[in-house]
């Protein structure tokens, strides 16, 4: 059985054009995030119904948030619900 999302608890997250970067290097003009941030970037492909995939796009896009951010907001959110998990 599946677990549904509670996306009201997405109300209190600030947009993207809202919140300050979390990236701590800059380049000299101090526009972009440096590169070099200790960590090293991953891949992952995900397979599943193309308008689920449509939805997660749109939502990214509205909210104006690299798919990687809202993923791990997704998960912070999963995470913070009291309710027990079950297996998706």
């Amino acid at each position: 059985m599946t677990q549904k999302v509670d996306f009201q608890k997405l109300k209190d997250v600030p947009l993207a054009r809202d919140r300050e970067t979390r990236f701590s290097g800059h380049n000299h003009h101090g526009l972009w995030p440096s590169r070099d941030l200790g960590k090293q970037d991953g891949q992952l492909s995900i397979k599943g119904p193309q308008d689920i995939l449509d939805q997660f796009k749109r939502l990214c896009k509205t909210e104006r948030r690299p798919y990687y951010e809202m993923l791990e907001l997704l998960m912070q959110t999963y995470d913070d619900d009291p309710e027990p998990k079950g297996s998706l």
